[in-house]
């Protein structure tokens, strides 16, 4: 079977390339994904969110399924990037904190953790 990672990059790769995909596809595979979202690593947080950004993947209507997914999605990619915070590489953290800022979701307390880990190491990210 695929790896969690592996679909993450999937779906950054789909993405990137600006390949049509219905976006049934997408529920399908975050509806999946969210079960297991404690096992995503940083890059996974943000290949998804920005797989999320490129097909407009935003939760705005409360009463629709799909949009409670994205919602569950976002909401997990911040619970876990609070929690994980002190693995993940400045890169790591600087791709995702871009992405939530491209989605224009503001994470709360754990952006000012993030920013003290990543002014660390400011002259190592490229």
């Amino acid at each position: 079977g695929l790896q969690f990672s592996e679909m993450c990059l999937a779906m950054y790769s789909l993405g990137k390339a600006r390949v049509r995909v219905k976006e049934r596809f997408y529920y399908r595979l975050l509806k999946l994904m969210v079960r297991k979202s404690s096992l995503w690593n940083e890059f996974d947080m943000a290949w998804i969110l920005f797989a999320m950004r490129r097909r407009r993947l935003r939760p705005y209507i409360e009463e629709i399924q799909e949009h409670r997914l994205w919602a569950k999605v976002q909401l997990n990619i911040a619970v876990y990037f609070k929690q994980k915070l002190h693995n993940f590489s400045p890169q790591g953290i600087a791709f995702i904190l871009f992405e939530f800022a491209r989605a224009g979701v503001y994470p709360g307390h754990v952006v000012h953790k993030a920013l003290q880990r990543v002014r660390q190491h400011m002259p190592s990210i490229s």
